[in-house]
């Protein structure tokens, strides 16, 4: 009825890209976000806000697609995995800096969502090298996170589920690099309360705190508990 170039389809194909990412269809999800690109990109401009989304939603999928391995990135980047890294960080700011354009701020919960973005790829780089914990990708990353932390709690609550996303980044970030275990129980605690009530306890996020959970205890010794939550 409308074509499949509308923007009423392509509506539908963006939030069709994210059944399938949480399905970990990542192919199928690409093709999804490039087509909504190509048809707001014809109908709004490169700049529009719509289209910086889809943009990102694009980077965040290659992100958490296992086919983007560091050994996969750095041979699509010519060997060079830290090239990889410093072309996605440039891209994404490139995005951070038109949206504070289009918004006329730069405090503002899309803005949010972005910095949890550059956190990740900072943070995704410190996880594939732990020796440089104290690297400035490690520092960047928390700065990130901490930024979106505070700003998300200013425009969301504390009890949103997406401030409870960035709470579960700032956790594992501590357990991961700085084994901080013990620190990370009542975070990981606190971010399964919101999970539970917003997104229901059947949800992969939930099941994604419970391993993280599990992981903690083991680590201190604690096989009971941790066995429990795994």
């Amino acid at each position: 009825e409308f074509g499949s170039d509308s923007e009423v389809v392509a509506d539908v194909r963006y939030r069709q890209g994210w059944v399938q990412l949480a399905l970990e269809r990542f192919d199928d999800c690409r093709t999804s976000w490039q087509h909504v690109l190509t048809v707001q990109t014809r109908e709004f401009g490169p700049h529009d806000l719509a289209v910086l989304q889809t943009r990102l939603a694009l980077y965040e999928m290659e992100i958490l697609n296992d086919k983007s391995s560091s050994n996969n990135r750095a041979a699509a980047a010519g060997g060079d995995e830290y090239y990889y890294y410093e072309k996605t960080l440039q891209e994404i700011t490139t995005i951070q800096q038109q949206q504070e354009e289009a918004l006329g701020q730069t405090s503002h919960p899309i803005l949010a969502n972005t910095m949890l973005l550059l956190a990740k790829v900072h943070l995704s780089h410190s996880f594939a090298y732990p020796s440089s914990h104290s690297s400035a990708p490690t520092k960047s990353g928390i700065r990130l996170l901490r930024q979106s932390f505070h700003m998300r709690e200013r425009f969301l609550g504390r009890d949103h589920p997406l401030q409870a996303t960035t709470f579960y980044w700032l956790a594992i970030t501590g357990i991961r690099l700085f084994q901080k275990h013990k620190q990370g129980i009542p975070m990981l605690h606190s971010v399964l309360r919101v999970w539970k009530e917003t997104v229901g306890e059947s949800h992969r996020d939930v099941a994604m705190a419970y391993h993280m959970l599990g992981r903690c205890h083991l680590s201190l010794g604690e096989f009971d508990r941790g066995h429990t939550f795994l």
